[in-house]
């Protein structure tokens, strides 16, 4: 027994057709189709054929016509028909959605100022966030610079781990000799003194480090040879800014400083490094002239600065940390007590920002980046709910509106649109005010973070996907609860004056809260 099924045209096909076929046309093409597709079931043959065979006969026919009629000039004018539609219908959504902020600018004021707000703190957040994970970016070899940290651990009592950035002076040279894969390896510390300079003299912080300072971190020259800084005992190097405030003028190699009675030749100026740097250096100087070095140079019992290494070839700390092991064992008491272990570990240079353990400076805690990022989502959060509130509060003055609308033929979605156009319309007028909200706030934010964080100099990936994320995610959560809402209102009840709608007042009480 045949399928009723079998006898019914291939839905496919007159799927094809409609996306094929004018809109005002489809109805009419599809009714003749249908008839020569039942006449082609009862044809009968001047011989006997099976019913399965007409079937099938039928359905090619139908398949063949249909495919006759997808001709270039009738999808070409189908598309360009469509496009158009949709070019006026945006172009209506625009225009309804610009009257309608025309006509309640208090509450269109109140939703734009919120929203800004909510924007530009937003923004502020992933401008800080952003420049905490930069720290220290501008060093070229920054993935293979460590410095090397001194630990501590109690094995009665897990919860004690102490770690110091300390070491004697004669550790760094007895380690680069002691131990493999160290390709450069400098001392790092710094005293306040009186120096002179252009017949003036000073108080300013000098930074001792070895020769192999200049090759570890990038110093960015302004004059003077990188290659040869710092060969000589007497060399110093001085930034930009420094060099300004010493002589007045940046071009100062081969100028002379004083200090201790000692002359130093400037053999190069270098650009400061900036506020996202960990060292915070502006004169440096060879560590054999730092103060009692001719006494302690060979002294492990008095700890002063920090030691950093380049490593040499890229990926070998875990030999690197096995010589560390041993050269601990062979230099510093393994511990005070039998419960007590100390040892040597490294720390990459990229972790540096956030280690607040050993009480370095210029490090800030990871949770801090956390907290201000959560806020910016609150605040962002706040100012969604209210524009959501306001715009259901005023709903009931567009209740009418959307009755007519339906009832004329606007469907579900063309109401969203419409309501999500007019949301769209309000973040678009947001975005440049928080900007320049975000603009005017960032030097007042630099100067109590101590910080340089441009809005202008902002750029890459992560920047343009933060800006386009929060962008969507207002528009969603501001604008996409009100157009669901006010698209569900049944015309019939708003045209009986029940002006109330259908949405559920509890939701609106949790946006308050």
């Amino acid at each position: 027994m045949k399928n009723k099924s079998d006898h019914e045209p291939p839905r496919w096909a007159f799927r094809f057709l409609k996306w094929n076929c004018p809109d005002h046309l489809f109805e009419e093409i599809e009714g003749d189709l249908l008839q020569k597709f039942e006449r082609d079931l009862k044809r009968s043959d001047t011989f006997d054929v099976s019913d399965a065979y007409r079937i099938r006969r039928a359905k090619r026919k139908l398949i063949w016509n249909i495919i006759r009629f997808c001709r270039p000039e009738i999808v070409m004018r189908n598309r360009s028909s469509r496009q158009s539609n949709n070019v006026v219908m945006l172009k209506n959504y625009f225009t309804v959605g610009l009257r309608s902020f025309l006509k309640r600018k208090t509450l269109s004021f109140i939703n734009i100022i919120g929203i800004s707000f909510g924007i530009s703190f937003t923004l502020l957040a992933v401008l800080f966030v952003q420049d905490e994970l930069s720290f220290d970016d501008f060093h070229k070899n920054k993935k293979l610079i460590y410095r090397v940290d001194h630990f501590s651990i109690r094995d009665d009592n897990p919860d004690f781990i102490s770690r110091s950035t300390g070491f004697p002076q004669p550790f760094a040279p007895a380690l680069k000799e002691s131990v493999s894969g160290i390709d450069c390896i400098t001392r790092f510390d710094d005293r306040v003194s009186f120096i002179q300079a252009n017949q003036r003299q000073f108080s300013e912080k000098i930074h001792y480090v070895d020769s192999g300072f200049s090759k570890i971190f990038t110093l960015d020259f302004v004059s003077g040879n990188q290659q040869e800084a710092l060969t000589n005992l007497n060399d110093i190097l001085i930034s930009d800014e420094k060099a300004i405030k010493l002589f007045g003028k940046i071009d100062v190699a081969g100028s002379v400083i004083e200090m201790d009675e000692k002359s130093f030749v400037i053999s190069g100026v270098f650009k400061k490094f900036t506020k996202n740097s960990s060292l915070d250096c502006e004169i440096l100087m060879r560590y054999e002239n730092f103060p009692a070095y001719e006494k302690q140079h060979d002294d492990w019992g008095a700890w002063y600065g920090s030691v950093f290494l380049l490593l040499n070839p890229p990926g070998q700390t875990s030999a690197l940390k096995e010589g560390l092991k041993e050269f601990s064992r062979k230099h510093f008491t393994q511990g005070n007590s039998e419960h007590q272990r100390t040892g040597l570990t490294l720390t990459p240079l990229a972790k540096i920002h956030f280690d607040v353990q050993t009480g370095s400076p210029n490090v800030s805690n990871i949770k801090y980046s956390y907290i201000l990022g959560s806020i910016a989502i609150v605040v962002l959060l706040v100012a969604c709910a209210n524009y959501v509130l306001l715009s259901l509060a005023c709903s009931m003055a567009r209740t009418r509106e959307i009755g007519i609308r339906k009832v004329m033929g606007a469907t579900r979605k063309m109401v969203r649109q419409q309501f999500l156009g007019e949301s769209l319309i309000i973040i678009g007028t947001s975005l440049p005010i928080g900007f320049l909200i975000l603009q005017l706030a960032l030097p007042e934010f630099n100067g109590f973070m101590g910080r340089e964080i441009d809005l202008l100099k902002s750029s890459g990936s992560i920047w343009m996907l933060s800006v386009f994320g929060i962008v969507l995610l207002t528009g969603l959560l501001a604008g996409g609860y009100p157009a669901m809402v006010l698209s569900n209102l049944m015309p019939v009840k708003i045209l009986k004056s029940n002006a109330n709608g259908n949405y559920k007042t509890k939701f609106s009480g949790l946006l308050i809260v």
